[in-house]
């Protein structure tokens, strides 16, 4: 099948290139391996801090996976470091249309109304991998440049570039700065599952770190 894209991919390559090097502590290095990144972990916390330094995004029931685009290889790695990309063939294209050259996205795989329960979609997603969005809230790295050393508002900011400057395969999980508590409240109230609350000057350290929290809702007993 033919992914090609109309668009001129060394000018976007120089484009990337040239905002990752604006970024402070990004260094300039060959991708990384799929097989030797792990994942950021939030611990679980009993409330959602507040305060300028902290950014909040909505919790997302999906898989959790780390996306990998070298030219034209794809690979989807869940959070066991676990090979999922035959069965997310439906989303290569996805990834495809991100206008790098080589990339590493961090997200979630969930499906487009949401409200799934994890388990259910693992089942679901064994089957064909159709029918499902790619979320990206982080971004590693970026043609030429390995961005783990950067600071997480940095990170974001430059993602967010990336991806709307794609065809609309990959959707950017935006987030609120500040206000934890009150967006906590909110987002429960409209039946969300949770809260991720992250320091915007985190970098990105594999596994669990105190720089990510999670704060699930409360969900009434029947």
């Amino acid at each position: 099948m033919d992914y090609s894209l109309p668009v001129d991919i060394r000018a976007e390559k120089r484009k990337n290139a040239h905002l990752a090097g604006l970024i402070v502590a990004a260094r300039p290095a060959p991708i990384p391996r799929a097989a030797d990144l792990r994942p950021a972990l939030a611990r679980r916390a009993d409330a959602v801090p507040d305060g300028p330094e902290w950014l909040h995004e909505v919790e997302r029931a999906g898989l959790r996976i780390m996306a990998h685009k070298r030219g034209r290889e794809v690979c989807f790695i869940g959070a066991r470091a676990d090979d999922w990309t035959a069965d997310l063939a439906g989303l290569t294209p996805a990834l495809l249309g991100v206008h790098a050259d080589e990339v590493i996205l961090d997200g979630e795989v969930v499906t487009p109304g949401g409200g799934r329960q994890r388990e259910a979609l693992r089942r679901e997603l064994a089957g064909a991998g159709r029918g499902f969005e790619l979320v990206a809230f982080d971004l590693l790295y970026l043609d030429g440049w390995d961005l783990r050393e950067a600071t997480l508002v940095d990170r974001k900011g430059l993602l967010r570039e990336v991806v709307l400057r794609g065809g609309g395969g990959v959707r950017y999980v935006e987030h609120v700065v500040g206000g934890g508590p009150r967006f906590y409240q909110r987002n429960c109230r409209l039946g969300c599952s949770g809260v991720v609350s992250k320091r915007a000057a985190s970098r990105y350290p594999s596994g669990a770190h105190r720089d990510w929290l999670i704060v699930e809702c409360a969900r009434e007993r029947g």
